[in-house]
């Protein structure tokens, strides 16, 4: 398989637009004005009426999938089959899904605005992706059937997806003492996810790094 860099069933379902706030949250947060009296940090901008009574007034709605990415298997609303996307199960007026915007070092940052989901049966239809990251390989496997690329045990690797929600693989290396990400990676699937094992890496912004 090539290096990478970097419709299906309609469930008709309604929608309404919501939106990101600047909260504590483990949601892609982005500033939008906040509108209605809900909490601060998701806002609802009204595309549709709400109904009088919706799903998530109803306790089963505490059995939702968690916050996290996920791959579309069927349309919700505008959102085809077969997308990426963030589900923020937490929000005001209820749960919602969220599109890629953008990626940022092979991490998808997403949309401020997303779509409520209204019929919370459709969650069965949000298929879960491991977090975006580091991995270290426990197994040796091959990126694709071609056997394009060979990853060999304790291999340092990033995960990340690409807007159709399939997995890349890309292989940091050591710089003058700085890990360094490359901007192509190599496509593959799921199914070799099963060989890795996520790594807890410290994340901070530039400017906050001590002088060196």
């Amino acid at each position: 398989m090539p290096k990478f860099g970097g419709r299906q069933g309609f469930f008709p379902t309604r929608v309404s637009v919501l939106t990101h706030g600047e909260t504590g949250d483990d949601s892609p947060k982005t500033s939008s004005p906040i509108v209605g009296n809900g909490p601060q940090g998701l806002a609802l901008r009204t595309a549709t009426p709400l109904p009088a009574r919706s799903g998530w007034d109803t306790p089963e709605i505490m059995e939702l999938p968690p916050c996290g990415l996920y791959r579309t298997t069927a349309s919700f609303g505008s959102i085809q089959a077969g997308r990426l996307v963030y589900f923020h199960n937490h929000g005001n007026p209820g749960p919602g899904i969220y599109l890629p915007k953008e990626w940022r070092y092979n991490h998808a940052e997403f949309q401020s605005n997303g779509q409520v989901i209204e019929d919370l049966d459709l969650v069965r239809f949000l298929e879960p992706l491991p977090p975006e990251g580091f991995y270290r390989v426990v197994e040796a496997f091959h990126c694709c059937e071609k056997k394009c690329r060979l990853f060999e045990q304790e291999d340092l690797l990033q995960l990340g997806y690409n807007a159709n929600a399939e997995p890349i693989l890309f292989t940091p290396e050591l710089v003058d003492s700085m890990l360094a990400v490359p901007a192509k990676g190599w496509k593959t699937t799921l199914a070799t996810t099963k060989s890795l094992r996520q790594l807890r890496v410290p994340i901070s912004k530039r400017d906050d790094l001590p002088p060196q």
